[in-house]
This record gives C-alpha cells, sequence and structure tokens, in this order.
C-alpha cells in the first residue's frame, strides 16, 4: 500500500520496520503460518501455508528487500502441489499431515489464485492454475466455495490483480463476467451495515477491470468515505474464517483488522483518485 510513496525517507523506515518484524514470524522452516509462537500466547500447532508465505513474500518482493530468498521460497510452495494445482498446506513429509491434523491434499481457489500472484510476479508460469482459476470465476452459484474465505469481491480483486501479469488469464467474455459481477457487488453495498472491507477490493477491482467512474463507483466511494472514524482508521470486518485451532469440536472463528480494513480503503481510494 505504500510502495507508491517508496523513496519518502519516512515510508522507507515505516516498510523497513514492518518487514523486519515479518522476517521474525518465520518458522522454523522459514516459512510463514497464520499463528506464530512469537506473537500469539497460545500453543496451536498448524503447519506454514502457502496463502500466508505467499502474502509476506510479496511484500518483500514488492519492496525489493534484500534479507529474503524469495525464489527459493516461491520454489519451495510450487513443490507442494497436487495435479498442478497449489496445496494449501507446506508439509516436509506426508506422514505430517496426521501429526497436525490436516488434509494434507487440500486445494482452495483463493489460496491458488494468491499464491499464483506471486509466482505470475516473478515471471513464473504455472499453467494448470489459470484454468482452474477461470472455471471458479465463471460457477454459479458464486463466490466459488472455500473453507477459509467467503467473499466474491476478494476472489475478484485477485483475478484481476492477475489478469495484469497475465494477460492470457481472461478473454473478452471473462472480463465482462468481472465488470457485471462488480456492478451487482457496488450496486447492493448500500444502506447502514455495509462491510467497508468487501466495498474497498469491490472499488479496487472495478478500477482494475477499467470500469468507467460512473454513479455507483461515486456513491460507493462516498460511502467509503463516510465510514471513516474519527482517528482517521476504518472499523474492522471478517476477512476470513475457519476452525484455525483446529480444536474439537470445531469452533468456528472469523478473522480481521482495523489495520486490515483500512489499508484496503487507502488502496481503493489510490485506484481512483491518484
Amino acid at each position: 500500500m505504500l510502495s507508491p510513496l517508496r523513496g519518502e525517507q519516512r515510508v522507507d523506515l515505516i516498510a523497513s520496520r514492518s518487514l523486519e518484524w515479518l522476517l521474525d514470524q518465520r518458522t522454523p522452516s522459514g516459512l510463514w503460518q497464520f499463528f506464530n509462537s512469537n506473537s500469539d500466547s497460545r500453543p496451536v500447532n498448524i503447519p506454514p501455508d502457502a496463502d500466508c508465505t505467499a502474502s509476506a513474500l510479496l511484500s518483500f518482493l514488492e519492496w525489493r528487500h534484500p534479507g529474503i530468498h524469495i525464489c527459493k521460497h516461491a520454489q519451495q510452495i510450487a513443490a507442494h502441489r497436487h495435479k498442478g494445482l497449489f496445496l494449501t498446506w507446506i508439509l516436509d513429509e506426508p506422514k505430517a499431515s496426521s501429526v497436525y491434523n490436516v488434509d494434507p491434499f487440500e486445494v482452495d481457489p483463493y489460496v491458488n489464485a494468491n499464491v499464483l500472484l506471486l509466482h505470475a510476479s516473478l515471471g513464473y508460469k504455472i499453467p494448470e492454475v489459470e484454468p482452474y482459476l477461470r472455471g471458479h470465476l465463471r460457477s454459479n452459484p458464486f463466490p466459488p466455495r472455500s473453507r477459509y474465505y467467503f467473499s466474491a469481491a476478494l476472489f475478484i480483486y485477485l483475478i484481476l490483480k492477475l489478469s495484469q501479469l497475465g494477460p492470457t488469464l481472461l478473454d473478452r467474455l471473462d472480463r465482462e463476467l468481472c465488470e457485471r459481477r462488480i456492478y451487482a457487488l457496488l450496486a447492493d453495498s448500500k444502506g447502514a451495515h455495509v462491510d467497508i472491507l468487501d466495498l474497498a477490493l469491490t472499488l479496487t477491482a472495478a478500477a482494475l477491470s477499467e470500469m468507467s467512474r460512473c454513479s455507483l463507483v461515486e456513491a460507493a466511494l462516498n460511502t467509503l468515505g463516510g465510514h471513516q472514524e474519527a482517528d482517521g482508521g476504518w472499523q474492522a470486518f471478517a476477512f476470513f474464517f475457519g476452525n484455525l485451532t483446529f480444536e474439537r469440536p470445531p469452533k468456528l472463528t472469523y478473522f480481521g483488522s482495523r489495520a486490515l480494513t483500512t489499508a484496503a480503503a487507502l488502496e481503493a481510494y489510490n485506484a481512483w483518485l491518484r
């Protein structure tokens, strides 16, 4: 989010401290997981995952941080695939799945979109993933089923981010489908109980689709601004969910933060008001 301001001393200092913090959150394997012992007091037995690792590596790539071998870790993720698709969990040995109580062959469309974004940014081609994602974009009902994510806006946002790096991902009909879905999401984002995180992702997706600045976009930008709180941030909204502590019986929990919503809102403003 701060990368357009790279070169300004204060912004570079913020980014440097943030990236050093991210480095400190790695597991002994050098990868990332949702919970970590450094920041969470609960002992949680969860393996590294492709989703969190790809997101962290994208941050290092965007800021050209020299302290981590991005390509090496991207190849580690790519080594954990099933029928060409990225697996959610990065397990060194098949038997580790029973230790962690996870499905070693779990494949998730949102995770695959996010991980492909990293690989496409590095110039790597994973040909099996593109048709898999196109199939989910065209699916009905929509959005695609996921054990962790539920947002149609997020999936379209990821697909359109990917389409900027891989022009073969979407054909004309797919782009028209994305635009129709975005129009529908903007039309539904009215009233007092708007999910601001979803709205921000929808606005950025609209800009990525090169949608014209129509009345729906103007109304959404006004709604976004109207929900900014006195301290400058935005309210927390759920980003993903799951039984990520692997409790028995399963206990679904929704996760989000004010920082995440605020970052998404700033990205939407940057897309439309720069």
